[in-house]
């Protein structure tokens, strides 16, 4: 008996879908410990945002968000990350880029960037920040580590001035911060696919 086109359907659907992105997961990284400071649900997506213990969301130096966006059309990961480094030259005073760098997990293709900001006007403080990018259909998973900076006049070019709590950062710490924060969207963020995370 041969089986029907209905059920090759089925079967043809069912394997496109179990290896379809579903979720990402993330191991922060372990140099701090992390407080999770949002947490934005709805059914097209969320924001999951955490900082080291002890810092809020205004006051940290470093911040790790994930997010899952609902796009309007279907687009690759790396052309989501190219608009992600072009919309960071508008939002800086200065910018510069390393990346986009094509990072292949299971056959899928992800991208990471690193983006150094001199200052955020309006904000008071600059940034380097690792991004790393998942699309699956017309969804996009953005994993962003952001380590902020004193501000500068040029992007990747670090000041270290006294921090809003009075302290400031050794150069030899941040460089290792900056380190960490490229081996976590690197390698800290895992794909679930169906009932595997």
């Amino acid at each position: 008996m041969r089986p029907s086109l209905l059920f090759l359907l089925v079967i043809s659907v069912s394997a496109v879908k179990a290896d379809e992105v579903t979720d990402v997961q993330v191991l922060l990284p372990e140099s701090d410990t992390w407080n999770q400071i949002t947490s934005d649900e709805s059914a097209a997506g969320y924001t999951r945002e955490w900082v080291p213990d002890g810092r809020t969301g205004e006051d940290t130096d470093w911040i790790v968000t994930v997010q899952k966006l609902p796009l309007e059309r279907r687009t690759s990961a790396r052309k989501f990350i190219r608009t992600m480094l072009q919309l960071a030259g508008g939002a800086c005073t200065d910018v510069k880029y390393n990346g986009p760098e094509r990072i292949v997990v299971d056959g899928k293709k992800t991208y990471w960037a690193r983006i150094m900001c001199a200052e955020i006007p309006g904000r008071g403080y600059g940034t380097f920040t690792d991004q790393r990018v998942v699309t699956e259909g017309a969804t996009a998973y953005v994993v962003t580590s952001e380590l902020r900076t004193a501000p500068t006049s040029v992007a990747g070019v670090l000041r270290f001035s006294e921090n809003a709590d009075g302290s400031v950062m050794q150069p030899e710490v941040f460089i290792a911060r900056v380190s960490e924060s490229g081996t976590f969207t690197r390698e800290g963020v895992t794909l679930c696919r169906e009932g595997d995370c």
